[in-house]
């Protein structure tokens, strides 16, 4: 026991003894190793660096020897970027070896830096920020015989403004080892890192993925040349490897060839690796079984372009290509690819090949060879041969469109040119369509015939006999397409139809309803790439309650602009002609105007079929008759279909005849005064007048309406809302019914003159259902004037008789009596 309690004592006063000789040390060897370290960083570095503090120690790395430099900043030479330094870290180790610290050179072995960034910059003017060290000059008391350095949370930022190359990424830990002091050795490297974002010439080709890198890299620094071979470079789950050779003898332009391979890759996870502009979003939804192979080479050494030669090599052999949650696999798929983004220097675009396409798909075969040169403005030769079910196809598109597939397609043809060229195109082929069958997701229409024949011919696409049965309508359809490859291939071309459509009906309102009619989510409007022109011939045409037979008339698409021209049809026995334009290119709103030539519509049609316009005061069950008019139509709608009632601004002429006015509330207030009848059934002739419609308000000129009950003149407004302000002009002998004249007997009888009597003048103003009638004191006041230049003397009697303000009791017995059958307001106006 005393044996141990000794030993113990021993070892604790050993170690006590060894901190105080280290502190000892330390405090003897701190400022000489610090003033060497600080001249050698001075003596090797162009740029300006900063250092908050220096710690030695001999226990932090034991048994190194440490020199700790912390909050290190290098702003960068030639250039230095402002809030980017080329390098800031937290702390850097220098461990020197212990014996080296007794004589006047230090001897480096490991380097440790800890938080740390370091950003390369090269402007567009190929200036850089990372060229700090000076030339070596010989023997110094300072040796970098280090083997290891150790970078933990340590970020890398690469951008060269020059080719567009940007590089950021995160290393956990990395290690790299070798023989530092020696002219030539071998560099091995291990990290874990984290890829932010790789791209180059605005390509994102790797974004937010994890890695792994291994590997050994041949170093010659009197050269300035790099060679590696064997390097495994894990992204994700697919494993690559990696070769090739640096040349960095001319800095400003180092050559390099690089290989990196893969012999089973995952195409799923090999997708996943692409730039996302190269795919379709739904390529990344399929499940894959089988592997894809590749072979990439990137290299400068034969051009003295920014750009270097990129050649891939790639292919697979069964593999199945399964939808997201689906039977339908494409199996099979084998092919043989390349692709260059350089064919040669007097060829300096791009390239794609695939060559011995062959899948099948339930069971059907597909091939196919595809070659594409210059994808900017492409050359494309392609043949095609492929029979296939339009349910299985349809998996491989976007699966928000279509539901309960049917039917078959089937094409064999070839397709080559040079896109922009419209006479370069040699296009020979058909496809077929039969027995196609679809409902669309979103909307409760049902197309349940789809056939007909598409032939490429040269530079045209012709659609023969295409029929097409959705709902109740009915459609077939022959065309010509125009300029089809440059709008498959390039963004801002126009697509042109020439064609002519036939139906036999087409029902409106149920190719235009959505399965929530209480959904205003729905934006129309018109393409902005697609010029069409169409003549259309409809045996009827209906929407909701309208019908029309023997539609005829041309449409035009043009700039985001529909024409409809020369517009004719029958309707409401009467029939109809119609120029019209709807104006979609605003942001936000549908410019529709029209010019309509309306021919002896039966008006009570017109107001059923038509849904009483919106309103209930006078429907189809109050008006008889037949209407001529021309109405020169002008509106403001959103994208959403919804009208701005206060930008419709119309000018129609109107005439009306045969007309009658059914049990029309606002003229059975005046029934009972009516001499002879009432104004339950109103028939009157011809009437004619033009209307104006402008801010929501309906303007009638002055117009005079001869009836079988009266005859008035009436002219005012008449607002959306039902609002009425009327002026009216009627003889008094016709208001002045049997009633009210038996008890006025002591006025006499009134006697029409020659001209039909005398006028009372009205206004008629509030909800059109219940107005409220005034006498219109201006009426009388210019009925007045008139009446004394005619010399009808006992027109003021009159007037003052009927509506005066007399107070004997003669005048107000008489007024208790007409109060109770006819209430006539006075209007201080």
């Amino acid at each position: 026991m005393n044996k141990i309690i000794r030993t113990s004592g021993w070892i604790v006063s050993l170690f006590f003894a060894l901190l105080l000789i280290g502190w000892g040390l330390s405090v003897a060897f701190e400022d000489k190793i610090k003033s060497l370290v600080i001249k050698e960083i001075n003596d090797n570095l162009q740029a300006p660096a900063s250092v908050q503090q220096i710690n030695f120690s001999l226990i932090r790395h034991f048994p190194y020897a440490t020199l700790s430099l912390e909050n290190v900043e290098i702003k960068g030479y030639p250039v230095a970027i402002k809030n980017k330094p080329m390098l800031k870290a937290h702390r850097i180790d220098f461990m020197l070896s212990l014996s080296s610290i007794f004589t006047h050179t230090l001897h480096l072995k490991k380097i440790e830096v800890t938080q740390a960034s370091l950003n390369s910059i090269t402007n567009r003017e190929g200036n850089r920020n990372d060229d700090i060290f000076k030339p070596s000059k010989g023997d110094k008391p300072f040796t970098a015989n280090f083997e290891k350095v150790i970078l933990k949370s340590f970020t890398v930022e690469i951008d060269d403004q020059r080719t567009g190359f940007y590089f950021n990424n995160a290393i956990d830990k990395a290690t790299l080892s070798g023989n530092f002091s020696d002219d030539k050795f071998n560099l091995n490297t291990e990290a874990d890192f984290y890829i932010y974002s790789l791209r180059h010439d605005n390509i994102q080709y790797l974004s937010r993925k994890k890695a792994q890198l291994s590997g050994v890299t041949d170093i010659d620094t009197r050269t300035k040349q790099y060679s590696f071979q064997k390097t495994k470079i894990k992204i994700e789950n697919i494993v690559l490897n990696a070769e090739g050779q640096i040349d960095n003898r001319m800095e400003h332009e180092p050559k390099y060839q690089l290989k990196i391979n893969s012999d089973k890759a995952n195409a799923g996870e090999l997708f996943s690796l692409l730039p996302a502009s190269w795919l379709s979003p739904q390529i990344m939804n399929y499940k894959y079984s089988g592997t894809v192979y590749f072979e990439t080479t990137v290299n400068n050494k034969n051009s003295g372009d920014k750009t270097p030669l990129i050649e891939i090599k790639f292919g697979t052999k069964k593999t199945d290509i399964i939808p997201d949650r689906d039977i339908y696999a494409l199996k099979n798929v084998s092919l043989e690819g390349f692709y260059t983004n350089r064919i040669s220097n007097a060829k300096p675009y791009s390239a794609l090949k695939l060559n011995r396409v062959s899948a099948s798909l339930e069971g059907k075969p597909l091939k196919a060879d595809v070659y594409l040169e210059n994808l900017r403005n492409p050359f494309m030769d392609i043949s095609l041969v492929a029979d296939m079910s339009v349910a299985s196809l349809s998996r491989y598109l976007p699966d928000d469109f279509t539901e309960n597939q049917q039917g078959n397609l089937s094409f064999n043809g070839t397709i080559k040119g040079q896109l922009g060229k419209k006479d370069s195109y040699r296009s020979n082929g058909t496809l077929l369509l039969s027995g196609i069958q679809f409902k669309l997701k979103k909307r409760p229409l049902v197309v349940n015939k789809l056939q007909g024949k598409i032939v490429f011919k040269d530079a045209e696409v012709s659609v023969e006999d295409l029929k097409i049965n959705a709902g109740k309508s009915d459609v077939t359809l022959n065309a010509t397409i125009n300029n089809f490859y440059n709008f498959i291939f390039k963004p801002d071309e126009t697509i042109s139809i020439i064609g002519i459509v036939e139906s036999n009906y087409l029902d409106v309102g149920e190719l235009l309803a959505s399965d929530n009619p209480s959904d205003t989510s729905t934006v129309f409007d018109l393409p902005e790439k697609l010029s069409f022109n169409a003549s259309v011939n409809a045996a009827k045409v209906q929407f909701r309650k309208f019908i029309a037979t023997d539609f005829n008339g041309n449409v035009l698409i043009k700039n985001k602009t529909l024409l409809a021209q020369n517009v004719h049809f029958n309707a409401m026995e009467g029939n109809v002609v119609i120029d019209g334009q709807m104006n979609a290119s605003p942001k936000d709103s549908l410019l529709i105007s029209c010019n309509a030539r309306i021919n002896k519509l039966n008006i009570q049609k017109l107001f059923y079929e038509t849904g009483n316009f919106g309103q209930m005061t006078l429907t189809d069950q109050n008006i008889r008759g037949t209407v001529t008019s021309t109405v020169d139509f002008n509106s403001v709608w959103d994208k959403k279909l919804q009208i701005n009632s206060d930008r419709i601004f119309t000018l129609a002429d109107i005439k009306i005849e045969n007309g009658e006015l059914i049990n029309f509330k606002p003229m059975l207030k005046l029934s009972k005064y009516v001499k002879g009848s009432d104004l339950q059934n109103v028939k009157f002739s011809t009437l004619k007048n033009t209307i104006q419609i402008q801010h929501k308000r309906i303007i009638i000129p002055s117009m005079e309406i001869q009836s079988s009950a009266m005859n008035i003149t009436l002219n005012g407004e008449h607002t959306f809302s039902n609002i009425v302000d009327y002026s009216i002009r009627m003889k008094l002998s016709q208001l002045l019914g049997k009633k009210v004249k038996q008890q006025n007997t002591e006025f006499g009888t009134i006697q029409e003159d020659a001209s039909g009597g005398l006028n009372l003048f009205l206004t008629m103003k509030g909800p059109l259902d219940n107005p409220k009638f005034a006498i219109d004191r201006k009426g009388v006041e210019k009925n007045i004037t008139k009446s004394v230049q005619e010399g009808k003397k006992d027109f003021l009697r009159t007037i003052k008789e009927e509506f005066s303000n007399k107070t004997d009791e003669q005048q107000k017995t008489r007024e208790q009596k007409k109060h109770k059958e006819l209430q006539i307001d006075t209007e201080d106006e």
